[in-house]
């Protein structure tokens, strides 16, 4: 009764500090920018080629509370929805069509709260089961009071979902690899839930290779019924889960290429393909390829669309952030940089002891499946080229939070001085928590010098998603600058929702600044010449430094 009580408290701290400090941002870029717009078209219109570049599942989920209980009216004319650029559409999808952006995108997160409030059960259930209730509870106390996963869980974004589906279908295969007698049920599950992660984001193909290599090398074994052989058990998973992402499609079967947009980048990419690879006969490749892609009905077409638009996007690169330096491609020490200072210390401190004492100890086949599966997801993160935030290996953080347990457990096991370091480092870890309100995206830890110290080492998703707009008006409000402000914001919302009064500055004044007010998001920094000499009056949210120039502070 005790323990219920804890996960229920725990819990609803989490669901809590998720709902309160929500309420205080604005949309973030892609929330606004990308899933809820393609989610409700997905939904409203059937149009699922509109946006491919996640998969449909987390946009169905966020756009669905739309559906059911506001009335938006979007034209039928897909050239409204279906263009190059889709800031045009999503921003008249919230301020023009839907006309209540605050309560649209609020509708759009509760879905993603409850999934977090779900992961951490699950993080709980799992961590019980392998390594005791003490442990349990501890994990389920540091995911509770993670930054990043109330960050995230209060997103209308693929990332905590994917999380959640992709951990979820890790522990659904290890349930099905201890049954060596083949259940039926927990074959259909695990394939049931391979494919909801296929469904949540496209990182997830990652779990086939995870889990033939660990069908290879850490399956409990044990002796099978005759014909139910751990390969043919491991194919059923895999062609169940098919099913599931074709499912996810509405079972279409369109060619790859039918009603897509940006056909010839597509086919350009293709070309590239074939001519690497066949040579002298890379032309003749590419046109049987070209055939079979615009003309030859093909199940999971759009799935498929969708991974060659990834594949594409890793290839070119996108501009990445990382210690204090931009650069065009990624870096191999991103994420584990990335992980160093964005994860509070106290819980990399309980994983390193976890994970010590787990191999001090010869760790069980189960505790190596547990460390396999996140390390392999980290390594092919790593050494990917799409390096935008933390947010790229979430779905690692549920088996950090089991093996931080686990050292939890240990250190609590023999001396009382063990007990007291233990509560100490979740006292830390609370307060950390609560004294970063709202600013839970800005998180960076006490190594890295705390949020205040963030933008010098991570951008983009870390740190800047465009969330700070309330807070910005909130403070413009209190001092009295009613006059426009130049702006610099990265973001897709509207300032002026906010009554924010703002234009873009010039190319002069990102040289040499007037004597006016300037609102700059950080990673935009580098652009505005002036701000690397010129200390901002305040940092909003640790997002968007402001400046306030006017002749009248000069005198000050």
């Amino acid at each position: 009764m005790k323990d219920k009580f804890l996960v229920l408290l725990f819990l609803s701290v989490f669901a809590g500090l998720c709902l309160s400090s929500m309420a205080v941002k604005s949309p973030t870029t892609d929330e606004i920018g990308h899933h809820i717009p393609c989610g409700y078209i997905f939904l409203d219109k059937g149009d699922i080629k509109m946006g491919l570049d996640t998969p449909p599942l987390p946009r169905y989920i966020a756009a669905l509370p739309l559906k059911l209980f506001m009335d938006i009216k979007v034209p039928d004319d897909p050239a409204v929805w279906r263009t190059r650029d889709r800031t045009e559409f999503s921003r008249a999808l919230f301020y023009e069509y839907g006309k209540d952006p605050d309560r649209m995108i609020f509708l759009a997160r509760v879905p993603f709260v409850l999934t977090g409030v779900f992961l951490g059960l699950l993080v709980f259930r799992w961590t019980s089961s392998l390594y005791g209730r003490k442990a349990a509870l501890a994990a389920l106390f540091m995911y509770s009071l993670s930054p990043n996963m109330i960050a995230h869980s209060r997103l209308a974004t693929s990332d905590i979902f994917a999380a959640f589906t992709v951990f979820l279908s890790a522990f659904s295969f290890w349930r099905f690899l201890r049954d060596d007698d083949g259940g039926v049920w927990k074959t259909v599950f695990a394939g049931v839930c391979l494919g909801l992660a296929q469904l949540s984001k496209y990182t997830a193909l990652l779990l086939y290779p995870a889990f033939v290599l660990s069908a290879l090398f850490l399956s409990p074994g044990g002796k099978s019924r005759p014909g139910k052989s751990l390969a043919v058990r491991v194919t059923a998973v895999f062609l169940i889960s098919a099913a599931v992402i074709w499912a996810g499609y509405g079972f279409s079967a369109d060619p790859v290429l039918e009603d897509a947009l940006r056909v010839p980048e597509k086919l350009s990419m293709v070309r590239d393909v074939t001519g690497k690879v066949f040579a002298e006969k890379g032309e003749e490749a590419f046109r049987l390829a070209e055939k079979a892609l615009t003309g030859m009905p093909c199940p999971l077409g759009e799935h498929i669309l969708g991974v060659l638009g990834v594949i594409k996007h890793n290839r070119e690169g996108h501009r990445v952030y990382f210690w204090g330096e931009w650069a065009g491609k990624g870096n191999p020490l991103y994420f584990l940089g990335a992980f160093a200072v964005k994860t509070p210390l106290p819980i990399i401190l309980l994983l390193i002891l976890g994970v010590v004492i787990t191999i001090i100890r010869k760790a069980r086949r189960e505790d190596l499946y547990v460390m396999f599966v996140p390390s392999f997801f980290f390594a092919a993160a790593s050494f990917a080229k799409l390096q935008l935030g933390l947010r790229y290996i979430l779905m690692v953080y549920p088996f950090v939070f089991m093996l931080a347990g686990a050292g939890f457990r240990r250190l609590t096991a023999n001396k009382r001085s063990g007990r007291f370091v233990a509560l100490a480092l979740l006292a830390w870890l609370a307060f950390g928590t609560l004294s970063v309100w709202p600013d839970y995206l800005a998180y960076f830890n006490e190594a890295a010098g705390g949020p205040e110290e963030g933008w010098k080492y991570l951008r983009d998703s870390n740190i800047d998603w465009g969330q700070d707009l309330p807070a910005l008006a909130d403070y413009l409000e209190k001092r009295h600058i009613d006059g426009e402000i130049g702006l610099l914001y990265f973001g897709v919302a509207d300032p002026g929702h906010y009554g924010i009064r703002h234009y873009e500055p010039s190319d002069a004044e990102k040289a040499s600044p007037g004597n006016k007010v300037y609102a700059v998001s950080v990673n935009y920094l580098e652009s505005v010449e002036w701000t690397e000499n010129t200390r901002p009056d305040v940092s909003i949210g640790h997002s968007i430094n402001v400046y306030d120039l006017r002749e009248k502070n000069k005198r000050r």
